[in-house]
């Protein structure tokens, strides 16, 4: 039997390739004769640039400011002229900042490295956008790039999105115009626009630490940063992504939009894999409404029932609404390490051996063949 496994990371607890590695060491412990495949994935956000280096792209180093000025490593993946940016190598998310952290965040770092592929002659860039600290619009990787941002007296703006309320004019003159010359391809996580209910600062800053007073901030400044750079472009899909990088991307950069989970899919090959699998397993750390409307997660089981094999999920959580189980869903069973730890703090802290746990389980059901009907989630009984 042959099993593909194509995960994306546990956010805070384990990488893709970690939980792949110990998911294939519990199945083979209980079902040795399958043959396992892993090839973990990323749909734009953290352990993007780590899934392409294993698939075959050259990783190439760097240094670039974090999202409050501090250097830190980074690194791109390149095939050829075309270089893979991932956003959160510089701006990483941190988990526990403050209020005062989320409108001091500062995207200046993504434009460093676009600023670095564009000095080593890429053609092409793919930007990705998810996993980021900053709620800024982009304005940091813009300023990188040339762009100015200024105040009413002319003077620049200081770091991070909290100071876009400020904002009285936009600079496009001194852009480099390197970037005119290639082909920028936005790999945004979520499809949400800009502003609003469903913006940037109203969904996302709240996890990146923002609080009310804040999310009002941010949501006035990046207000006052589209009706200067481009209003029609703030209701783009993904202009919402990374905290407004998305925007910044589209309005400012030209860059065309698509979907970071089936981009990363196609990159790595994925389908051949599945096309001659007997299994799939994918999983994340909540497998929710959003796996199953557009998420990596969704796209791998979409995949998988495309081509009539079945499928199990893995997750650290499942919350999936009735009507996603009977409309959406084609998963053969799902398996969340709440039923080994229900105490999410220390989930996190054992994710590891607990997927090894799940891989054990798994491995017990492709060899008792107690793989439940097509559609239909099944929580078998632990051993």
């Amino acid at each position: 039997m042959k099993i593909v496994i194509a995960p994306d990371s546990f956010k805070s607890s384990l990488s893709s390739q970690r939980c792949a590695s110990a998911l294939a060491k519990g199945i083979l412990s209980e079902a040795p004769d399958c043959t396992v495949v892993s090839v973990p994935l990323a749909d734009g956000g953290e352990g993007t640039v780590d899934s392409l280096v294993l698939q075959g792209f050259e990783a190439r180093e760097g240094l670039a400011p974090d999202a409050h000025g501090v250097p830190r490593p980074v690194r791109s993946a390149w095939i050829g002229t075309t270089a893979v940016i991932e956003s959160s190598q510089a701006c990483v998310f941190v988990p526990g900042s403050s209020a005062e952290d989320a409108l001091r965040a500062s995207s200046n770092g993504v434009g460093v490295m676009i600023s670095a592929a564009l000095d080593h002659n890429a053609s092409e860039i793919m930007l990705t956008v998810g996993g980021t600290a900053c709620s800024d619009g982009g304005k940091g990787m813009l300023e990188e790039l040339g762009v100015s941002f200024l105040d009413v007296k002319g003077k620049p703006l200081a770091p991070g999105g909290g100071s876009l309320k400020d904002l009285a004019s936009v600079e496009l003159g001194g852009l480099d115009p390197r970037v005119s010359r290639i082909s920028l391809r936005l790999l945004s996580d979520v499809v949400n626009p800009l502003l609003g209910p469903t913006g940037a600062a109203e969904v996302f800053g709240p996890q990146k630490g923002a609080d009310a007073s804040a999310v009002a901030e941010l949501e006035q400044g990046l207000a006052k940063l589209a009706s200067l750079l481009g209003p029609e472009k703030a209701s783009s899909a993904g202009a919402g992504a990374g905290g407004g990088l998305g925007y910044a991307a589209i309005a400012a950069l030209g860059a065309s939009q698509e979907s970071g989970a089936l981009t990363m899919i196609n990159l790595v090959g994925l389908e051949a894999h599945v096309k001659s699998a007997d299994l799939v397993i994918t999983g994340e750390g909540s497998f929710d409404s959003q796996s199953v409307n557009g998420k990596l997660t969704g796209q791998v089981l979409a995949l998988a029932a495309g081509h009539g094999v079945p499928s199990i999920v893995v997750c650290g959580i499942e919350s999936l609404s009735e009507n996603d189980r009977g409309e959406h869903l084609t998963v053969d069973s799902v398996v969340p390490l709440s039923l080994w730890e229900p105490n999410r703090e220390l989930s996190i802290a054992n994710a590891e051996a607990l997927m090894e746990k799940a891989g054990k389980h798994v491995g017990m059901l492709v060899s008792e063949s107690r793989l439940s009907p097509a559609s239909k989630i099944s929580h078998d009984p632990l051993p």
